[in-house]
Parts: C-alpha cells; structure tokens; sequence
C-alpha cells in the first residue's frame, strides 16, 4: 500500500519494487527511490530515522494525532541491509483462530514492542479491543524523543549512529518500581551473555546506572497477517533507583 500510495501521490517509489499490484496498476518500470534514501537523518510525522551505510535505524517518536493501534511509542527498529535486526512484532490477527485470543493483545502491547515498559504496563490504559486512553505526552530530542504517561512516568530515548555502531540511551524518571527494556531480535543462534548478546549479525552490550538482569527469552512475531512464530527477545529488567539504560549494539 506505501508503495502504491508513494508512486501515484508523491511520484517516486518506497523501495517495495516487487509489489505485484503495480502492474495492475499500470505502474510498473523504473522510478526514483526514496528521497529519504539519500538523507543520512531525516525526520517525518511520527518518525525519527538515521543511516549509516547499508544499516538503518528508525524511532517512533510520536506525537499520537490519531487513535493509535498500538502502544508502541519510542519503539526501535535496526535494519543492516535486508536483515530486520531489531524487528517490530507485527500485528497477528483482528480476528484470531480459536485459542489464540492473545494474539491481539499482546502484539499491540507495549511488550511486543523495542522500548520500555514500566512496572508490566502498556504505555496507555485500555478502553476495549481496539481503543487506548490517555495517551503520553511526547516531545522531540536532538538525537530521540521523549514520552510521559498518565502516570507521570517518563522516558527520553535518543540514539547515537556512529558507522557500525549504534547507541541507544534510555533516560528514566517518575514514580516507578520496575522497568523491562526489550530488543526484539533476528530468529538465529543468539547467547546471552551477562550484559547482553551475541549472535552472528552483531553483539548487543546493556549497562545502566542500576543493577541490571539480562535474560534470552522466547517472544513471538507476526511477519504476515494470521502468522505467527516464535522470536528471541533480549530483556533487560531493573528495579528503582534506575534512571538511565544504555544500550551499544555493534553490527558485524
């Protein structure tokens, strides 16, 4: 659909070529790529972006204008050419198959989600299946942006591209008692290790102002609608008086 919509409205591609809708489109055959493509940092509606060489990173920044989907706000994604590093969960089903009604409220939870989650909560509360109230407030940052909830919580994220080498600091504060920061990765031969992980694409490093417990967890991703699979997830937990995270991930 951003394809289709980037070569009839904006008059250059997303960077899906292989959509097979264009041709029943009649738009079919050579266009210019992305502007953002050739833009190391750039910065749209909602959206904070950086690229370093074949890697890119992309921050959902906010600010929330319209009933958001998910609790996913200072979500990070990683890519390093065509390899989705540190994914997004996707979206699993509106309509999940008997048995699997968990679907839909874990995919759209701050938990399925590369960003903080503040003593086990979703960064909104929930009104019903398709509503969240009481949205945070965000702000922008030189490198990130920022978030406070309806409880007064606050996060401010900003990452620091250095060619292959990727900082992303978390800045903590309010009324908490535990955090859970969580990097969604790549399904492949990952190894904890006390501070982190390594596996074959690159090695993630955690340190924090606070002691911190780092574990390889299963988790679950949606790369199509009504697919699901299992995920590795690093998650890193902290009890107060923490108020900073960061984390080094260097692509190999």
């Amino acid at each position: 659909s951003i394809e289709r919509a980037a070569r009839l409205l904006a008059g250059h591609g997303a960077g899906f070529g292989a959509d097979p809708g264009l041709a029943w489109l009649g738009l079919d055959g050579t266009v210019p790529p992305p502007p953002w493509e050739e833009e190391p940092d750039w910065r749209v509606e909602g959206l904070r972006g950086w690229r370093r060489g074949p890697a890119h990173g992309v921050l959902r920044t906010g600010p929330l204008r319209f009933r958001p989907g998910q609790a996913d706000l200072l979500h990070f994604e990683l890519r390093d050419g065509p390899l989705a590093l540190l994914r997004d969960g996707g979206t699993g089903s509106y309509a999940a198959p008997p048995g699997e009604a968990w679907w839909h409220a874990h995919f759209t939870g701050t938990a399925a989600h590369n960003t903080i989650a503040f003593d086990g909560e979703d960064q909104m509360p929930r009104l019903g299946r398709f509503l969240f109230a009481r949205w945070p407030r965000t702000w922008p940052l030189p490198e990130g942006a920022g978030l406070r909830d309806h409880r007064g919580r606050v996060q401010e994220r900003e990452v620091r591209a250095e060619g292959r080498r990727w900082t992303i600091e978390d800045r903590l504060s309010g009324r908490f008692g535990a955090v859970a920061l969580r990097w969604r990765l790549a399904p492949g031969p990952w190894e904890v290790r006390p501070d982190g992980a390594v596996g074959p694409w690159a090695r993630l490093a955690l340190s924090a102002d606070a002691p911190l417990a780092v574990t390889l967890e299963q988790g679950w991703e949606s790369p199509a609608y009504g697919v699901v699979r299992p995920v590795p997830v690093l998650v890193a937990r902290a009890m107060v008086p923490v108020s900073r995270i960061t984390t080094v991930v260097a692509l190999t």
